[in-house]
């Protein structure tokens, strides 16, 4: 493919007014020379191998003011000791399903509390401390509910009279974004009507003469100028 190079600073508006690439609109266009393109792939520009994939933001949010109920709990905190808790919720997870995350959460911001469902309801209490195997005395988590483990992001109960499936629990969490893929031709809005080419530059002459090393069709090499527009090199004459 034989392409044509402008010089920006010598193409010219209608009334022979030299403008600039990008402060104007030209009328003419000073071509200096020719470049070689080799054409690899043409893409349709609604082809992510074209427009590429352009990511996604990150997504930040919490459980609500009065929190999300807990509902039925599944296997507990597998690090801390099974044989005393009532079962576990894993957030990150919960923060898909019933905090409006579209994914399960990458990042669980403390603090993690729950709420029982009625506001004259016994407060629940968090547990400082629990045990992580069986055969640990302690410490044993007594007078208290329910523990949250930052490491696993699992919230653990550990009283069987005060679970309740409409508990409600508050924490922050971040989805977090994803980067964006470049295709052939960049980030581009899908255009099914456009078209991405892929090329390689074999080279440039600004000489009189045969252009490339291909098949020229006929085509050579010239300086062209216009000298109603003063945009011929110095020394050149009609």
């Amino acid at each position: 493919m034989l392409m044509p190079v402008n010089d920006c600073q010598a193409q010219v508006d209608r009334d022979g007014t030299p403008v600039a690439c990008g402060t104007g609109t030209p009328d003419k266009y000073a071509v200096i020379g020719f470049t070689t393109l080799q054409l690899f792939g043409v893409y349709r520009g609604d082809d992510p191998l074209a427009i590429g994939t352009p990511g996604t933001p990150a997504q930040t949010n919490d459980c609500g003011n009065n929190g999300a109920a807990l509902g039925n709990s599944g296997v507990g905190d597998g690090t801390l000791d099974l044989s005393r808790q009532f079962g576990g919720w894993d957030l990150p997870t919960f923060a898909d399903v019933s905090c409006g995350a579209s994914a399960p959460a990458d990042v669980i911001t403390p603090p993690v509390t729950v709420d029982p469902p009625k506001n004259n309801d016994p407060a629940l209490v968090a547990c400082n401390a629990v045990p992580v195997v069986s055969t640990d005395a302690a410490p044993e988590p007594a007078g208290c509910d329910y523990f949250y483990n930052p490491a696993t992001k699992m919230l653990s109960w550990w009283d069987s009279a005060s679970k309740d499936v409409d508990n409600k629990v508050k924490f922050g969490w971040t989805v977090n974004g994803t980067p964006a893929t470049p295709g052939f031709c960049g980030i581009r809005a899908s255009d099914p009507n456009s078209i991405c080419l892929v090329t390689k530059w074999l080279g440039y002459t600004d000489i009189n003469g045969t252009v490339g090393s291909g098949v020229t069709f006929g085509t050579q090499g010239h300086v062209l100028c216009d000298f109603d527009y003063n945009s011929c090199p110095a020394g050149v004459k009609p």
